[in-house]
Order: C-alpha cells, then structure tokens, then sequence
C-alpha cells in the first residue's frame, strides 16, 4: 500500500488532471474523508484475521484509530505534494523525477519491512497468528457487513444513496 499511496496515487492524479490540479482537490479531500471514516471497520477486519494486533492493543478505538488516520492522511497528502511537484516538472525531466521519488518510497517500505529489534519481533510475533488462508481471508472481508449498507429487509432503489454518503459529493 506505501507504493500505492505514495507514488502511483501522485503520478495518478497528475496525469488525471491535465495541469489543473485545482480541479480534483475537492474530489481528493472527500475521498480523505471517506477514508478516514472507513478505519475502524478495516481495523476490526484486521484484528479478525490477524488477532495479536487484538491482543496487543491495536483496536481500532482511540489513539490507534487516530493515528492510522493521521498516518493515511499524511501519506495520501504527501502524495498530493508529489503530484503538485511532479506537475510542475517539465515533461522531459518526470521520468527521472519519478524514479527518485520511487526510489525514496522504496527506501521508506525497506525501513519498515527490514527493522531491528523489537520492532522486527513484534512484526514476527504478528505474523506468526495471523490468518493466512486466502479463501478465509476473502470469506472475512467479503462477509462483513459496512455500516453504510441497509438492512437485509430494506430494499432501496437504484437512485438511493447510503445515508452517510449523502453529504459527500463523489
């Protein structure tokens, strides 16, 4: 997901824009919103499939919620940066500009993923217990019911928004 975020969504929404950014800021920010609101269910998923993050504090309420928010929002704003930079590269020179940026993320997913310590133990530790049969996996995510979804018995027409995304433009 680091890459996702912090380079293609950049070069994504450079080249979306045609030179005027200014046009999807609104889009962009919304979909920061709608993000954000969607960080304790995708939480509670995770501690389903992968329950040490459970055990070890990691529930989605509070400070954790928080902090994955601030964390999401701060790479998907860093990726508006690059896109705002990148966009002011002349053509010929994006490429190269890509590739260092490329080069920086991979470096920043490297931290991550090559730590030492107890930082390394606990990613362990973690991945020791978490779910790691695709099917059952997909069964979770699939099954789980988003809370801006109707009730079974509530049937609605295909001009009927979810109530909570009613105030967001998308």
């Amino acid at each position: 997901m680091n890459a996702h975020i912090n380079l293609d969504l950049g070069v994504a929404t450079c080249e979306v824009s045609e030179g005027d950014l200014n046009s999807l800021r609104a889009d962009y920010n919304n979909i920061n919103l709608i993000l954000s609101s969607l960080t304790y269910g995708v939480i509670t998923q995770l501690n389903t499939l992968s329950p040490l993050l459970s055990f070890l504090g990691l529930s989605g309420r509070g400070a954790e919620s928080m902090l994955i928010q601030f964390s999401l929002g701060n790479a998907r704003d860093g990726s508006w940066c690059f896109a705002e930079e990148l966009a002011l590269t002349p053509p010929d020179k994006q490429g190269e500009y890509i590739l260092t940026r490329d080069t920086d993320i991979l470096k920043l997913g490297q931290s991550l993923t090559e730590s030492k310590g107890f930082l390394r133990l606990g990613i362990w530790l973690i991945h020791l217990f978490e779910v790691k049969n695709a099917g059952k996996i997909t069964k979770v995510l699939y099954e789980y019911k988003k809370s801006y979804q109707q009730d079974a018995g509530h049937q609605t027409n295909n001009n009927e928004r979810p109530s909570s995304l009613t105030a967001t433009k998308i």
